[in-house]
């Protein structure tokens, strides 16, 4: 018995959605990898001195893709190609499912329903600028405070906190 056509557009819909995902999140992690081990071997140390921008992520992404043209590849642009890649990968897949759904399976409610789910992805993504606290290192001063409270491995916290932006370097008095 052969399949009914609209069953084989479904099914290489899902096979295109899942190998974009795996694709996206193995290219992610081979580049945030070759980044850690080119800083480590550059350096002698698997750590990185900077954080991400606090401001638009097309703006971040076309920012780094200029720099990456003008200036070239280091290890903190690899790795920070490596976190656009990851970030961009859920878009990409949301984006595919619908057009799957719109023109593939012809399954409308479910292609407005992912088109909305897309539309609050590209406003999040691309369209909402992050907003600022009143803080001089910007940051979120509870989420600053939780990471100081912290009796075992604190500093880990904080320092994560720090990497993503979320915590100002002058929360505990220390530079």
């Amino acid at each position: 018995m052969e399949p009914n056509p609209r069953t084989r557009g479904a099914l290489a819909m899902e096979r295109i959605v899942g190998l974009t995902l795996l694709g996206g999140v193995t290219l992610s992690v081979q580049l945030l990898t070759m980044g850690l081990f080119w800083q480590w071997s550059s350096t002698g140390r698997p750590a990185f001195q900077h954080g991400l921008p606090r401001t638009l992520f097309a703006r971040f992404v076309l920012e780094e893709m200029s720099s990456i043209l003008r200036d070239g590849v280091s290890p903190s642009r690899l790795v920070n190609f490596g976190i656009i890649v990851l970030m961009l990968t859920p878009y990409v897949r949301v984006v595919l499912s619908m057009v799957g759904f719109l023109f593939a399976e012809k399954d409308y409610k479910y292609g407005v329903v992912t088109g909305f789910v897309g539309g609050v992805l590209t406003y999040s993504l691309f369209l909402q600028e992050r907003r600022r606290s009143g803080r001089s290192g910007g940051g979120h001063p509870f989420r600053c405070d939780l990471a100081e409270r912290q009796e075992d491995g604190g500093w880990i916290g904080k320092e994560i906190l720090r990497a993503i932006g979320e915590c100002s370097s002058d929360v505990d008095g220390d530079s």
